[in-house]
């Protein structure tokens, strides 16, 4: 256990970083100037945590500011006090504080090792001005101001997926030109934390022109419009989220789908026959993210795509297999 001497130390400098933590992303996230301020800025999203670390620092006592092991850890618990709040008042759904926490905390932990070497360098707090720690404070907002004056960055990715099915053609065929009512369990990680499960696909005609609708729980509901019809070979839509589909409490507004950061565009199944009772299906999708931060977000987008297709291929194929 800590003793008095290091624990109250602690303490203080974690909620100095906790105050300015909360202030910070409150002035961020106020939609001040037509949007001005977003929380999906690089500024906030690595800017901010690392300033974390340095407010803990800053705020510790002198011994403490010595330590390395301080140094790294101790930011994390600013950090993470402020990610916990952010889900509790409703700031931050589930997926994007797992997605913030991969990078809040090693980015705080530099924050409290740059700053910890920069003081020790100067051997005292007091040898360095305070000015220089409320420029480093408004690093974020000046950050997340800066990029507001430029339009978003789009990009375009492709997630594909596959799964063997021991079934004839005309039964995979059948199994994705519609999809009924799904009772399976589905254990997809995204669906775990929340992002609804698929209930069901109605196709309104067969052939070119026909339309899907798949609905997802709590009224999420993609109208898919086929543009590609090989019977028994493969079918390829275009996706749009139905106009009023998405209450705001389906979804996180910063992974919603149709929304600013992130669409879902096209889908695409192709049966590849193996032999007469056996086939590969192929699955695949088109998407856009558009963030501060692609080469980061494109990530998560990918794995969100890729989890919940193979998750529709698992039922597929036990429907087909059954």
């Amino acid at each position: 256990m800590l003793s008095k001497e290091k624990k109250y130390p602690l303490i203080l400098a974690i909620a100095y970083g906790v105050a300015y933590g909360v202030v910070a992303q409150f002035a961020i996230r106020l939609n001040m100037l037509g949007g001005l301020f977003g929380a999906m800025s690089f500024g906030f999203v690595f800017v901010l945590p690392f300033v974390f670390g340095v407010i803990t620092l800053w705020f510790a006592d002198k011994k403490s500011q010595q330590s390395w092991i301080f140094r790294i850890f101790a930011p994390w618990g600013s950090t993470s006090i402020c990610l916990v709040f952010s889900l509790l008042v409703g700031w931050e759904g589930t997926i994007c504080m797992i997605m913030a926490a991969i990078i809040y905390l090693p980015f705080a932990s530099i924050g409290g090792v740059v700053t910890g070497v920069a003081l020790s360098w100067h051997n005292a707090r007091n040898k360095v001005s305070s000015t220089s720690l409320v420029a480093v404070m408004l690093l974020p907002i000046l950050f997340v101001f800066s990029e507001s004056l430029f339009p978003l960055p789009v990009e375009y990715r492709k997630a594909e997926t596959s799964i063997d099915i021991e079934a004839p053609v005309s039964k995979v065929w059948e199994n994705i030109i519609r999809v009924k009512p799904i009772n399976e369990p589905l254990n997809g990680f995204f669906y775990k934390m929340g992002f609804p499960k698929p209930i069901a696909a109605t196709l309104s005609h067969e052939g070119i022109g026909g339309v899907r609708k798949a609905s997802f729980e709590r009224g999420l509901v993609f109208t898919e419009t086929v543009d590609r019809w090989e019977p028994e070979k493969a079918i390829s839509f275009d996706i749009e989220v139905e106009p009023g589909s998405v209450p705001l409490t389906t979804l996180d507004e910063h992974v919603m789908v149709g929304g600013r950061y992130f669409d879902v565009l096209r889908g695409t199944y192709e049966i590849e026959r193996l032999d007469d009772s056996h086939v590969r299906l192929h699955l695949s999708s088109e998407f856009r993210v558009s963030t501060r931060f692609n080469f980061y977000a494109g990530i998560w987008a990918r794995f969100l795509m890729l989890d919940i297709q193979q998750t529709i291929l698992e039922v597929i194929k036990s429907r087909c297999e059954r």
